[in-house]
């Protein structure tokens, strides 16, 4: 599993968002916990400290960019945290729109890690 999500996110909050009367808004969990659930599910070790797995391995390896992994057995599990990009795919082009003002990245994913991703995990 590979995400990604940007910390100036209003769609969907990194920190997340409760469920409000006065809000069409529906409650979405931190990504953090979501990743760390996911982890879990893949069979990442769990500890008793949180709910989840905790990441085994974190690295800035861009300017503004954290990249966590996971050690699951059987699955690879990756999530990067995008400081300050909104709701929008991280790229250096900002050609998604609906983050802005916040739509651009320092690297970009697809190159990065999204294809090799695809490569190393194929279909049989």
């Amino acid at each position: 599993m590979l995400s990604s999500h940007g910390t100036s996110d209003q769609t969907i909050p990194f920190l997340g968002r409760t469920e409000s009367a006065n809000s069409t808004a529906n409650a979405t969990p931190d990504i953090y916990s979501w990743r760390s659930m996911w982890a879990s599910l893949n069979g990442c070790k769990q500890t008793f400290i949180s709910l989840g797995a905790n990441p085994t391995t974190v690295e800035e390896p861009f300017v503004n960019a954290t990249r966590y992994e996971y050690a699951c057995p059987g699955a690879e599990h990756v999530g990067f945290t995008n400081g300050g990009l909104g709701h929008s795919w991280p790229t250096t082009k900002g050609l998604d729109h609906s983050g802005a003002p916040n739509n651009t990245a320092s690297y970009n994913l697809t190159s990065t890690s999204i294809i090799p991703f695809f490569d190393a995990h194929t279909l049989p």
